[in-house]
């Protein structure tokens, strides 16, 4: 039985370079089985990081992309970056609600990133669960 031809860590880190992190291509190119590729780099940190480092590059293209679209008025991107980055400012299609401690004396909850805190006689479990079905309802256009 012959050993079955397996490339350097060195060899297979430039291949995965050269393919910017794209594993099948890689595979393809060193002449492997992509699940045999796959159990290499699971195995090899330094390969692992050759593939974050391709990844991160292609966000850090696709988020200067972004950034030229919403530089040129386009609506679609400047509606999407609010959604995502300018969540935190309110700029959501959706409401987050959690609340935290129902135990005690004061309920804190969160609408967003937003903490509120109220005294618990003030606000029953009925109500926050009412809120938060009613916030639910008007987030999937079923609201009145």
């Amino acid at each position: 039985m012959s050993k079955k031809y397996l490339p350097s860590v060195k060899r297979i880190a430039k291949v995965l370079e050269d393919s910017r992190g794209y594993v099948k291509f890689a595979a393809e190119k060193l002449g492997i089985a992509v699940s045999t590729l796959y159990k290499i780099i699971e195995n090899n940190p330094e390969l692992k990081d050759v593939i974050t480092i391709a990844r991160e590059s292609k966000l850090d293209i696709a988020e200067y992309k972004l950034e030229q679209h919403i530089h040129n008025d386009n609506l679609t991107a400047i509606m999407f970056y609010l959604r995502t980055i300018g969540r935190s400012r309110g700029y959501s299609d959706k409401l987050d609600l959690t609340v935290d401690n129902l135990n005690s004396d004061t309920v804190t909850f969160n609408i967003g990133d937003i903490p509120v805190s109220h005294e618990a006689k003030a606000l029953s479990v009925e109500l926050l669960r009412a809120l938060q079905k009613d916030i639910k309802g008007s987030n999937n256009g079923s609201g009145q």
